[in-house]
C-alpha cells in the first residue's frame, strides 16, 4: 500500500539550483527514494527465534545492527510504508541483540562487530522502539532504560559507557531517547541539561567535546535536545546557538562530519567513528525551533537537495559514507515538510519571504505575494521606527521652543518616542 502523502502528491517538476520555486512533489520524492533504496538494501537472516531483518548500520553486508536497524525502522514507520510482518521481524531481530546480563543488561552494541554495549548504540535504538509494537518490547525499553540511566556521568552528559567523559553527541541522543519515555528520571535529565549549557562556548556552539572547537552539526544536536528536556526558543543558550548556525551555516548537499574517538570498558580500549548529514542535523534543529516551514537558508539546503536528487539516486556517495546517519535524517526533514505543506502546494521565494501557495485558484496567492514585496523586514522595521521616534522628538522640541508646547507636554512628548524606540517593539513583517 502505498504511504498516504505519496497518494495525495501528484506535481513533480525539476527545481534548478537558486530556482524560487519548489512544490511538495520535489521534496517527497527524495523520501521516496530513501525508502526504496532502505527496501532493497534490507537483510533477510534466520535466528534462534525464526526470520528476522534489518540492516547493517553502513548498509554493508555483515550482521544485523541494533542501531543500524532501529533508525530506518522509526523512520519507515512515520512514513506509512512498513508491513506489520516486517516491522515485527526488525523489532525481533533489534531485540534479539539486547544484552541481558550483568551491568551490559538493557544496553546494544553501536554495531555487529562490537563486544560491549555503548551509549552510541543504546540511546538511538531505545529512541527508535518508542511507539513500535513487538512481543517482549516494553520490558526491553524499560531494561534499556535503566542501563542508559546509569551509565549516566554523576556530573551531567554520557560518554560512552558510565566510565568516559561526557560528550555532546552521547548527551544529545540519551536525551532525544529519554524525554521521549513517559517517566524518566528528571534529575539525570536536568543534569545532562545544566552539563550542555554549562559547556556551550563563547559564540555559542558546541563541538564534539567541552575543549574541542565548534561546529554546526554539534550545535544543531544540542539545540534538539535542549528544546526536548523543555527549554524554548527564545532561552538563551537554544539563541545563540541559533545565531551561531544562521552566521556560520553554509548549506553544502554533500557535507558530511565525522566524530571519531576512543572509549574504554575496563582494561579495553575501542575505536568510534560516526559520520552525520550536515544539513540534514541543522535543518531538523531549525525546524523544532520553528515550524513555519522552510525559513530562507533551510531554502536554500532543500533547493540543493532537490537539484541533486537525479531521478531518485541522491543517497548514492562516492566517499564510502553511505550509513542511515547520513541517509535517514534527510529524508525525515523531506518527509516531514512535505507533510506541513500538504498536497499539491507550491513555495515561492520572494525577496528572501517564502510564501506558500496552493494550486487551486483564488486571489489569495497572489495578495501573500504583495505582503511579502511591501512588508517590510525586521531589520527595516527598526530603522523606520526609529526615524519615526527621531522625527517626532525634533518636532515636539521645536514646538515646545517656539512656545506652542508647555514645558511638561514637551517632556511627555519627547520621553514617549525614545521608550519606543528603546524598546523596539516588534510589529508584524518578514523576517530577515
Amino acid at each position: 500500500m502505498s504511504p498516504p502523502v505519496t497518494q495525495s502528491i501528484t506535481e513533480v517538476a525539476t527545481l534548478k539550483s537558486g530556482s524560487n520555486l519548489l512544490l511538495t512533489g520535489n521534496i517527497i520524492a527524495l523520501s521516496d527514494s530513501a525508502v526504496e533504496m532502505l527496501k532493497a538494501r534490507m537483510v533477510r537472516q534466520v535466528g534462534p527465534a525464526g526470520e528476522i531483518s534489518g540492516w547493517h548500520g553502513r548498509f554493508a553486508p555483515g550482521r544485523i545492527g541494533s542501531p543500524g536497524s532501529a533508525v530506518p525502522l522509526r523512520f519507515l514507520r512515520e512514513y506509512g510504508g512498513l508491513d506489520p510482518r516486517t516491522e515485527s521481524e526488525v523489532v525481533q531481530a533489534i531485540l534479539s541483540a539486547q544484552y541481558d546480563s550483568g551491568d551490559h543488561d538493557g544496553g546494544w552494541h553501536i554495531l555487529s562487530i562490537s563486544l560491549t554495549p555503548s551509549v552510541e548504540g543504546t540511546a538511538p535504538t531505545l529512541e527508535c522502539l518508542i511507539g513500535a509494537s513487538g512481543t517482549g518490547l516494553r520490558e526491553a525499553i524499560r531494561r534499556a532504560q535503566a542501563w542508559l540511566e546509569k551509565a549516566s556521568s554523576p556530573a551531567g552528559g554520557w560518554g560512552s559507557t558510565s566510565g568516559n567523559p561526557p560528550r555532546v553527541y552521547t548527551t544529545c541522543a540519551s536525551l532525544f531517547a529519554l524525554t521521549k519515555l513517559p517517566a524518566p528520571d528528571n534529575a539525570i535529565i536536568k543534569a545532562a541539561t545544566q552539563w550542555l549549557v554549562s559547556t556551550q562556548r563563547a559564540n555559542g556552539s558546541w563541538g564534539p567535546a567541552p575543549s574541542e572547537s565548534g561546529t554546526v552539526t554539534h550545535t544543531a544536536m544540542a539545540i534538539r535536545a535542549l528544546m526536548a528536556t523543555g527549554l524554548q526558543a527564545d532561552h538563551p543558550s537554544v539563541r545563540r546557538a541559533s545565531d551561531y548556525i544562521q552566521k556560520y551555516w553554509m548549506p553544502d548537499a554533500v557535507a558530511v562530519q565525522q566524530e571519531s574517538y576512543d572509549f574504554h570498558v575496563g582494561q579495553q580500549y575501542h575505536r568510534v567513528t560516526a559520520v552525520y548529514d550536515v544539513d540534514a542535523e541543522v535543518a531538523l534543529a531549525m525546524l523544532s525551533i520553528s515550524r513555519d516551514g522552510l525559513g530562507t537558508r533551510l531554502w536554500f539546503a532543500v533547493s540543493q537537495w532537490v537539484d541533486r536528487n537525479d531521478e531518485g539516486t541522491w543517497w548514492k556517495r562516492t566517499d564510502d559514507m553511505l550509513s542511515v546517519w547520513t541517509v535517514v535524517p534527510r529524508a525525515l526533514v523531506c518527509m516531514r515538510l512535505a507533510r506541513q505543506f500538504g498536497p499539491s502546494v507550491k513555495a515561492v521565494r520572494w525577496r528572501n519571504q517564502v510564501v506558500v501557495t496552493s494550486s487551486t485558484r483564488s486571489w489569495r496567492p497572489l495578495f501573500g505575494l504583495c505582503l511579502s514585496a511591501f512588508r517590510p523586514s525586521r531589520n527595516w522595521q527598526r530603522y523606520i521606527v526609529g526615524l519615526m521616534c527621531i522625527s517626532v522628538g525634533a518636532a515636539v522640541a521645536a514646538l515646545a521652543l517656539i512656545g506652542k508646547l508647555n514645558a511638561q507636554t514637551a517632556v511627555v512628548g519627547v520621553f514617549v518616542p525614545l521608550a519606543i524606540f528603546s524598546l523596539q517593539l516588534p510589529l508584524p513583517g518578514r523576517s530577515k
